[in-house]
């Protein structure tokens, strides 16, 4: 019985684990600037962070080409933000990719027309990145030297654009992004697995903005 009861439990995780990305909708990019969804004033919560972790699922229509996933712009000006380059997840979080950024390994396993998941760790001026949970790179200094994030200041909001960069070197994203998380503590790998295929309640602790996705268009996306 105890074997039945195990192979039950296991075969369970299984299915949900494979269905979980399969019943993803999740919001529509067109890889123009018109499709991008953008966050709300982040800059209080972002800001002078020795600890950080975004994470997010996407499906990527084509994989041949490189993508912003989600652009940082603080002040109206563009700060950063989270990309594939040449199959490598890249990093900034203060320039627009011309300057210098940290790069992953190279993704194993990318397909298009498929349901991943990323996560992008920060802790102390170093870098992790993670794909479907496996760890692409870890322990990697930030090319930009720093050791904590900006003090994103200015007039203007610090809000996270995803989609599409006001300005850069990496092309609009085409596919669909889903389940946007950001954390104010350097998530580890346990953590990042135990919770990437449930939808949280918002309330957990460190999770400083979440957005799941569901309008499937237009230009705000609500947390």
């Amino acid at each position: 019985m105890k074997k039945i009861l195990l192979l039950s439990f296991f075969f369970c995780c299984f299915y949900f684990a494979s269905n979980k990305a399969s019943a993803q909708i999740g919001y529509k990019f067109t890889g123009s600037q018109a499709s991008n969804a953008k966050s709300g004033d982040l800059k209080n919560v972002v800001s002078n962070l020795n600890s950080f972790t975004y994470e997010f699922w996407a499906n990527r229509s084509n994989i041949s080409g490189d993508n912003i996933f989600t652009s940082i712009v603080s002040n109206n000006t563009e700060a950063g933000g989270f990309g594939i380059f040449n199959g490598q997840l890249v990093v900034s979080l203060s320039s627009d990719f011309g300057i210098a950024y940290t790069t992953s390994t190279t993704l194993p396993g990318n397909s298009a027309n498929a349901w991943h998941h990323y996560a992008f760790v920060f802790n102390a001026g170093n870098w992790s990145f993670y794909f479907d949970g496996v760890l692409a790179g870890g322990n990697l200094p930030d090319q930009e030297g720093l050791a904590q994030t900006p003090a994103y200041s200015g007039i203007g909001a610090t809000f996270f654009n995803a989609g599409s960069q006001q300005s850069g070197v990496l092309p609009n994203f085409d596919g669909s992004m889903d389940d946007i998380r950001v954390w104010n503590t350097a998530r580890t790998a346990t953590q990042i697995n135990n919770s990437r295929l449930t939808e949280l309640t918002g309330s957990e602790p460190g999770l400083v903005a979440y957005y799941k996705l569901n309008e499937q268009s237009g230009q705000i996306c609500y947390r």
